[in-house]
């Protein structure tokens, strides 16, 4: 996670070094929104590539004794402009979750964790509402090929006549197969070229496996 995040940060202070080149060559000023084209004409028509990331969380489970933390994820996509609103494009996203309760019949056992790690391949097709002011949604959805896997352990413990009785149970759960998602953008163009957005993800990997996601996108034209 910490690692992630040191990678995200600098990918995004890097490109904030670059918008500031590429937008201003004097002491900027804050224009009124009529004389901002790009936002006009919204997205270029060009190649782009992004990486986002964020936090995870609302899983929904095939395995209804397993509780798992919020976690993260990180991803990264390539795509086109195709049409005046239309874009398609194509993501790989990787996130990770820990275990964080295992229960057994009504009983919880102790020292619980564990992992589950999924990581998916989608294409994608947004459309852009292109309203002439930052923050302008986009909004779009994708299928695809998603891979979970998770293995866990705890300990079960009872107590008869002042004796205790420890057993270490292990589990664990995989699944692959068809997945799709549902995406939500608000875009933020920092110069022609450079975005950012803040984005929702609800991701669905066949009736097995679900969660939604939160985070940020830093997207560059091309």
């Amino acid at each position: 996670m910490f690692k992630f995040m040191i990678c995200f940060i600098s990918l995004f202070v890097v490109s904030l070094a670059e918008a500031r080149c590429c937008c201003f060559t004097s002491i900027p000023t804050i224009p009124t929104i009529p004389t901002i084209p790009w936002l006009l004409d919204y997205q270029p028509s060009g190649i782009y590539i992004s990486a986002f990331g964020g936090m995870n969380g609302g899983y929904e489970l095939d395995n209804q004794n397993v509780h798992l933390n919020r976690g993260y994820y990180a991803g990264i996509n390539i795509g086109k402009k195709v049409l005046p609103n239309f874009r398609l494009e194509a993501d790989a996203i990787w996130q990770e979750n820990d275990v964080n309760g295992l229960i057994v019949g009504n009983i919880s056992l102790d020292h619980a964790h564990g992992t589950i790690n999924t990581y998916s391949f989608m294409g994608n097709a947004v459309l852009d509402l292109n309203f002439p002011y930052p923050g302008s949604p986009s909004i779009g959805g994708g299928v695809g090929y998603g891979n979970a896997e998770g293995h866990w352990s705890g300990t079960l413990s009872q107590t008869v006549k002042n004796i205790t009785a420890s057993k270490k149970i292990k589990s664990s759960f995989h699944k692959n197969g068809l997945c799709w998602q549902i995406i939500a953008d608000l875009n933020f163009f920092l110069c022609p070229n450079l975005k950012i957005n803040i984005e929702y993800r609800f991701f669905k990997l066949e009736n097995k496996f679900s969660n939604n996601k939160f985070g940020l996108t830093l997207v560059r034209f091309f």
